[in-house]
């Protein structure tokens, strides 16, 4: 599929598949990484690169090593190059590894709203969404 066709594809359409977190794309633009040095440079770049996400018209699947687990969502917006999810947490944290289940649950305790903004970047999908301080990349993977 060319590029012009994937972008006159709906952010509903876009969303569907499989997307994994682009670590070089993230630490590129993540400011506060460049500022670091040695062990604390390496620690921050380590935390990007391994989440997986699949979307279906209604689940969201996500993947971070041993750390499996579902959501439903809901799509409460969306224009010609995003979308807003409204996503389930269903207490979803309970079930997470312990090392990242504080996390999940400060993260996932309540639905929380999601702003996807999608971009086509050298004949690759991406999208991005803001993080607070930072945003992180995902690239569409292929089956």
């Amino acid at each position: 599929m060319d590029a012009a066709k994937r972008v006159a594809r709906s952010p509903r359409r876009r969303l569907i598949g499989t997307w994994k977190s682009d670590r070089r794309l993230t630490l590129s633009n993540l400011h506060r990484y460049h500022l670091l040095t040695g062990a604390r440079k390496r620690r921050l770049g380590s935390s990007f690169g391994r989440l997986v996400l699949r979307y279906t018209r209604r689940r969201l699947y996500i993947d971070l090593g041993e750390t499996k687990w579902t959501a439903k969502y809901d799509i409460l917006a969306e224009d010609s190059s995003s979308i807003v999810l409204r996503i389930h947490s269903e207490d979803l944290w309970k079930r997470a590894d312990p090392l990242v289940a504080d996390i999940l649950k400060e993260m996932m305790a309540a639905p929380r709203l999601e702003h996807i903004q999608f971009r086509t970047r050298r004949g690759g999908e991406y999208y991005w969404i803001g993080c607070g301080f930072y945003c992180e990349w995902f690239k569409r993977q292929r089956a």
